[in-house]
Protein backbone atom coordinates (compact mmCIF):
# COMPACT_ATOMS: atom_id res chain seq x y z
CA UNK A 1 0.00 0.00 0.00
CA UNK A 2 1.61 3.48 -1.40
CA UNK A 3 1.58 6.56 1.17
CA UNK A 4 -1.13 8.21 -1.23
CA UNK A 5 -3.39 5.16 -0.21
CA UNK A 6 -2.42 5.29 3.82
CA UNK A 7 -3.53 9.02 3.44
CA UNK A 8 -7.27 8.70 1.84
CA UNK A 9 -7.73 5.86 4.38
CA UNK A 10 -6.70 8.06 7.36
CA UNK A 11 -8.67 10.97 5.62
CA UNK A 12 -11.41 8.73 5.64
CA UNK A 13 -11.05 7.32 9.01
CA UNK A 14 -10.55 10.94 10.33
CA UNK A 15 -14.09 11.76 8.25
CA UNK A 16 -15.67 8.44 9.77
CA UNK A 17 -14.98 10.14 13.57
CA UNK A 18 -15.65 13.65 12.66
CA UNK A 19 -19.33 12.60 11.26
CA UNK A 20 -19.88 10.17 14.89
CA UNK A 21 -19.02 13.11 16.94
CA UNK A 22 -21.46 16.21 15.12
CA UNK A 23 -24.14 13.01 15.58
CA UNK A 24 -23.54 12.70 19.10
CA UNK A 25 -23.47 16.20 19.91
CA UNK A 26 -26.86 16.83 17.69
CA UNK A 27 -28.61 14.15 19.65
CA UNK A 28 -27.23 15.27 22.94
CA UNK A 29 -28.09 18.42 22.44
CA UNK A 30 -31.68 17.50 21.09
CA UNK A 31 -32.08 15.21 24.18
CA UNK A 32 -31.16 17.96 26.97
CA UNK A 33 -33.39 20.18 25.31
CA UNK A 34 -36.69 19.93 27.57
CA UNK A 35 -39.37 19.32 24.73
CA UNK A 36 -43.06 18.22 24.29
CA UNK A 37 -43.01 14.63 22.34
CA UNK A 38 -46.72 14.44 21.33
CA UNK A 39 -50.16 14.73 22.68
CA UNK A 40 -53.46 12.64 22.82
CA UNK A 41 -55.65 12.97 21.21
CA UNK A 42 -53.69 15.68 18.70
CA UNK A 43 -53.81 18.73 19.02
CA UNK A 44 -53.13 19.53 15.32
CA UNK A 45 -55.68 17.75 13.79
CA UNK A 46 -59.54 17.10 15.07
CA UNK A 47 -59.99 17.58 18.53
CA UNK A 48 -63.08 15.07 19.61
CA UNK A 49 -65.87 16.34 21.57
CA UNK A 50 -65.66 13.34 23.71
CA UNK A 51 -62.02 14.44 24.82
CA UNK A 52 -62.17 14.80 28.99
CA UNK A 53 -58.88 14.79 29.43
CA UNK A 54 -55.27 15.68 27.18
CA UNK A 55 -52.15 14.51 27.53
CA UNK A 56 -49.18 16.00 26.74
CA UNK A 57 -46.10 13.87 26.57
CA UNK A 58 -42.45 15.37 27.29
CA UNK A 59 -39.42 13.96 27.18
CA UNK A 60 -38.19 14.36 30.57
CA UNK A 61 -39.75 14.06 34.15
CA UNK A 62 -42.24 16.63 35.31
CA UNK A 63 -41.41 18.49 38.78
CA UNK A 64 -44.65 17.21 40.62
CA UNK A 65 -44.06 20.16 43.47
CA UNK A 66 -45.70 22.90 41.29
CA UNK A 67 -48.93 23.72 41.55
CA UNK A 68 -49.77 23.49 37.38
CA UNK A 69 -53.52 25.05 38.47
CA UNK A 70 -52.05 28.26 39.11
CA UNK A 71 -50.02 28.74 35.61
CA UNK A 72 -53.23 28.18 33.99
CA UNK A 73 -53.85 31.21 31.36
CA UNK A 74 -56.65 31.84 28.95
CA UNK A 75 -59.92 29.89 29.31
CA UNK A 76 -59.11 28.85 33.24
CA UNK A 77 -62.94 27.92 33.31
CA UNK A 78 -62.83 25.24 30.67
CA UNK A 79 -60.03 23.03 33.54
CA UNK A 80 -61.11 21.22 35.67
CA UNK A 81 -57.54 20.41 36.86
CA UNK A 82 -54.24 18.93 36.05
CA UNK A 83 -52.15 15.89 37.02
CA UNK A 84 -48.89 14.69 36.85
CA UNK A 85 -47.87 11.53 35.45
CA UNK A 86 -43.89 10.34 35.61
CA UNK A 87 -42.97 12.76 31.71
CA UNK A 88 -46.64 13.52 31.04
CA UNK A 89 -49.45 16.51 32.40
CA UNK A 90 -52.83 15.50 32.25
CA UNK A 91 -55.37 18.33 31.58
CA UNK A 92 -58.90 17.50 31.94
CA UNK A 93 -61.15 19.31 31.04
CA UNK A 94 -65.22 20.09 31.95
CA UNK A 95 -66.71 18.01 29.58
CA UNK A 96 -68.41 17.51 27.60
CA UNK A 97 -67.01 19.75 25.68
CA UNK A 98 -68.64 22.40 23.29
CA UNK A 99 -68.61 22.02 19.68
CA UNK A 100 -69.66 25.72 19.32
CA UNK A 101 -66.52 27.00 21.59
CA UNK A 102 -63.18 27.50 20.19
CA UNK A 103 -60.79 26.71 23.22
CA UNK A 104 -57.55 28.42 24.10
CA UNK A 105 -55.75 26.78 26.76
CA UNK A 106 -52.30 27.66 28.11
CA UNK A 107 -50.32 26.47 31.20
CA UNK A 108 -47.35 28.64 31.80
CA UNK A 109 -43.63 26.93 33.16
CA UNK A 110 -44.41 23.04 33.28
CA UNK A 111 -41.00 22.18 34.99
CA UNK A 112 -39.18 19.59 34.27
CA UNK A 113 -37.05 17.82 37.58
CA UNK A 114 -34.07 19.10 35.74
CA UNK A 115 -35.09 22.72 36.38
CA UNK A 116 -36.02 23.65 32.36
CA UNK A 117 -39.25 25.17 31.85
CA UNK A 118 -41.83 24.74 29.02
CA UNK A 119 -44.87 26.76 28.63
CA UNK A 120 -47.97 25.36 26.08
CA UNK A 121 -50.80 27.42 24.41
CA UNK A 122 -53.31 25.83 22.00
CA UNK A 123 -55.91 26.86 20.29
CA UNK A 124 -58.91 24.12 19.30
CA UNK A 125 -62.41 24.09 18.47
CA UNK A 126 -64.05 20.44 19.19
CA UNK A 127 -65.63 17.86 16.29
CA UNK A 128 -67.89 15.38 17.13
CA UNK A 129 -66.40 12.18 16.20
CA UNK A 130 -67.83 8.81 16.73
CA UNK A 131 -66.55 6.61 19.18
CA UNK A 132 -65.64 3.82 16.63
CA UNK A 133 -64.64 6.21 14.15
CA UNK A 134 -61.74 7.67 16.50
CA UNK A 135 -57.90 6.52 16.24
CA UNK A 136 -56.77 3.58 18.15
CA UNK A 137 -55.42 5.42 21.12
CA UNK A 138 -57.65 7.85 21.17
CA UNK A 139 -59.92 5.23 21.32
CA UNK A 140 -57.60 3.42 24.35
CA UNK A 141 -56.66 6.80 25.85
CA UNK A 142 -60.54 7.33 27.38
CA UNK A 143 -61.61 4.49 28.08
CA UNK A 144 -58.39 4.45 30.33
CA UNK A 145 -59.14 7.37 31.95
CA UNK A 146 -62.61 6.35 32.85
CA UNK A 147 -61.44 3.55 33.90
CA UNK A 148 -59.14 5.58 36.16
CA UNK A 149 -61.69 7.62 37.16
CA UNK A 150 -64.71 6.26 37.73
CA UNK A 151 -63.61 2.43 39.24
CA UNK A 152 -65.69 2.82 42.48
CA UNK A 153 -69.08 3.35 40.32
CA UNK A 154 -70.16 0.52 38.71
CA UNK A 155 -71.80 1.98 35.88
CA UNK A 156 -68.13 3.05 34.80
CA UNK A 157 -67.49 -0.66 33.66
CA UNK A 158 -69.66 0.27 30.52
CA UNK A 159 -69.13 4.11 29.54
CA UNK A 160 -67.72 5.60 27.68
CA UNK A 161 -70.31 4.50 25.03
CA UNK A 162 -71.10 5.46 21.52
CA UNK A 163 -75.19 5.19 20.99
CA UNK A 164 -76.48 6.12 17.27
CA UNK A 165 -77.30 9.63 18.69
CA UNK A 166 -75.12 10.38 21.79
CA UNK A 167 -72.28 9.71 23.66
CA UNK A 168 -71.97 9.08 27.52
CA UNK A 169 -68.23 9.55 29.55
CA UNK A 170 -68.32 9.65 33.27
CA UNK A 171 -66.27 11.59 35.55
CA UNK A 172 -66.05 12.40 39.04
CA UNK A 173 -67.00 15.69 40.35
CA UNK A 174 -68.76 17.15 43.79
CA UNK A 175 -72.14 18.55 44.61
CA UNK A 176 -73.20 21.46 46.25
CA UNK A 177 -71.65 20.38 49.99
CA UNK A 178 -68.87 19.12 48.46
CA UNK A 179 -69.07 15.71 48.50
CA UNK A 180 -68.15 13.59 45.36
CA UNK A 181 -70.20 12.50 42.89
CA UNK A 182 -70.40 10.18 39.67
CA UNK A 183 -71.61 12.29 36.62
CA UNK A 184 -72.37 10.69 33.41
CA UNK A 185 -71.94 13.32 30.28
CA UNK A 186 -74.25 12.95 27.74
CA UNK A 187 -73.89 14.80 24.42
CA UNK A 188 -77.07 14.55 21.95
CA UNK A 189 -76.54 15.02 18.30
CA UNK A 190 -79.17 16.17 16.80
CA UNK A 191 -78.80 16.27 12.62
CA UNK A 192 -80.82 17.72 9.79
CA UNK A 193 -83.92 15.97 10.27
CA UNK A 194 -84.13 16.53 14.21
CA UNK A 195 -84.05 20.26 13.93
CA UNK A 196 -87.15 22.53 13.44
CA UNK A 197 -90.57 21.56 14.54
CA UNK A 198 -89.26 18.22 15.35
CA UNK A 199 -86.27 19.52 18.12
CA UNK A 200 -88.10 19.10 21.31
CA UNK A 201 -89.35 15.67 19.72
CA UNK A 202 -85.49 14.26 18.84
CA UNK A 203 -84.24 15.51 22.35
CA UNK A 204 -87.25 13.68 24.46
CA UNK A 205 -86.25 10.77 21.78
CA UNK A 206 -82.19 10.31 22.47
CA UNK A 207 -82.92 11.12 26.29
CA UNK A 208 -85.07 8.03 26.19
CA UNK A 209 -82.69 5.95 24.67
CA UNK A 210 -79.90 7.26 27.31
CA UNK A 211 -82.15 6.03 30.01
CA UNK A 212 -82.86 3.04 28.54
CA UNK A 213 -79.20 2.14 27.66
CA UNK A 214 -78.89 2.79 31.90
CA UNK A 215 -81.60 0.92 32.44
CA UNK A 216 -80.21 -2.09 30.48
CA UNK A 217 -77.33 -2.05 32.59
CA UNK A 218 -79.19 -2.66 35.52
CA UNK A 219 -79.11 0.46 36.92
CA UNK A 220 -81.81 3.29 37.56
CA UNK A 221 -81.33 6.30 35.82
CA UNK A 222 -83.34 8.63 38.03
CA UNK A 223 -80.21 8.00 40.32
CA UNK A 224 -77.77 9.51 38.25
CA UNK A 225 -76.70 13.25 37.62
CA UNK A 226 -76.73 13.20 33.69
CA UNK A 227 -75.87 16.62 32.28
CA UNK A 228 -76.78 17.01 29.16
CA UNK A 229 -75.48 18.67 25.97
CA UNK A 230 -77.30 19.23 22.78
CA UNK A 231 -74.86 19.48 19.72
CA UNK A 232 -76.12 20.07 16.48
CA UNK A 233 -74.08 18.38 13.69
CA UNK A 234 -73.78 17.73 9.84
CA UNK A 235 -75.48 14.26 8.90
CA UNK A 236 -72.49 13.67 7.81
CA UNK A 237 -70.79 13.10 10.63
CA UNK A 238 -72.33 9.90 11.55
Amino acid sequence: MNQQNRRLIMLGIVGVVVIGLLWAGGWYLANRKFKLIQTTPNLQGDVPSSSGTIKLEFNKKIDTSVEYTDNLAADMDAVQGIDIEDKSVLIHLKSPLDIERTYHIVVRDIKSTSGQTYTIDFVFRPKYVPFNKLSKADQEFQTSQTDRNNSEDPLAVFLPYQGSDFYLAGEYGVNDEELPIFIVNAQLFLRSKDLGPNRSAAINRITKSINDFIASKGFDPAKYNIRYNINEVPSAAR
